[in-house]
């Protein structure tokens, strides 16, 4: 669309991001000059807001340009395909060693993958929420020439041909909120620690099933991930284990309201109260 070679399109974006972060981090106006683009005392119009600047980010897929980039600058990383390579399980390596020749600092944390997720009350709902969807999806072939095999037009892996063959092989997340945080998991075992999953909108089901998935997300997985629930099931597993400590005197003490006013303990509290006696004397 806009008659860039895709051979330069690589060298170009890092000359761009070059310019950017000179602009970004500049105390003085810029000049700089590509076959391309020329800079000549460019300067921002309006200043950062925040040290040292806005926060930046690089996307990839699986080749190293974008994670050299992003260490080259000591920037953030927006993985955005790719998560099913080989290459993958190398991408923050490539971060790395950028950083280390650049003297740049970096962090698994602002390391970001963006994945299609799709949750439901069963795998096989969320499977068929998506089938229709996702056999109506980018046609992911050559139209002039359908022989032409896949992977040599997309110059990458080649898509999975079904719902089933994109769960198996890691490049979507669809199932249960079980299935998600296990996957996740897998994700952050490969990679070697992340800074978070971004959903891509797909756009594959419904909007009703798409906020139901939304819905689940939040509830269910993303809490296992934000160090929400470990207080939660502590303290749940904490009462489970003292319930004598925190329920045994309730008896003693419903039997007393009455006692106090004069008044006979319902039979119930009575037996209660009776069985609370027998656990002490034990």
């Amino acid at each position: 669309m806009m008659g860039i070679d895709p051979v330069n399109q690589r060298r170009m974006m890092h000359e761009s991001l070059d310019a950017i972060m000179a602009l970004f981090e500049a105390k003085a106006p810029v000049s700089m000059t590509t076959d391309w683009f020329t800079l000549r005392e460019a300067r921002l119009q309006m200043a950062m807001f925040s040290e040292p600047h806005l926060p930046v980010s690089v996307a990839a897929t699986f080749t190293p340009t974008g994670p050299v980039a992003a260490g080259k600058h000591g920037l953030g990383l927006l993985s955005v395909a790719g998560a099913d390579s080989e290459a993958f399980e190398r991408t923050w390596s490539w971060v790395e060693e950028a950083a280390a020749e650049s003297g740049k600092r970096v962090d698994r944390a602002n390391w970001r993958v963006v994945m299609s997720v799709h949750l439901a009350d069963s795998r096989r709902e969320a499977i068929e929420d998506l089938r229709d969807g996702y056999a109506r999806r980018a046609y992911w072939g050559d139209r002039k020439n359908p022989e032409a095999p896949v992977a040599n037009v997309l110059a990458g892996p080649t898509p999975p041909a079904s719902i089933e063959e994109a769960i198996e092989r890691g490049t979507m997340i669809c199932g249960t909120p079980d299935d998600a945080i296990a996957q996740i998991k897998v994700l952050q075992e490969r990679s070697g620690g992340l800074g978070g999953v971004l959903c891509f909108s797909h756009e594959w089901a419904n909007t009703q099933k798409t906020f139901h998935s939304y819905e689940l997300l939040m509830r269910y997985v993303a809490p296992q991930f934000q160090g929400q629930l470990g207080p939660v099931i502590e303290s749940r597993d904490w009462v489970e284990d003292q319930m004598q400590t925190v329920f045994g005197g309730l008896a003693p003490a419903f039997a007393r309201a009455f006692t106090d006013h004069g008044k006979e303990p319902p039979a119930p509290i009575a037996a209660a109260l009776e069985a609370a006696r027998k656990v002490e004397a034990q």
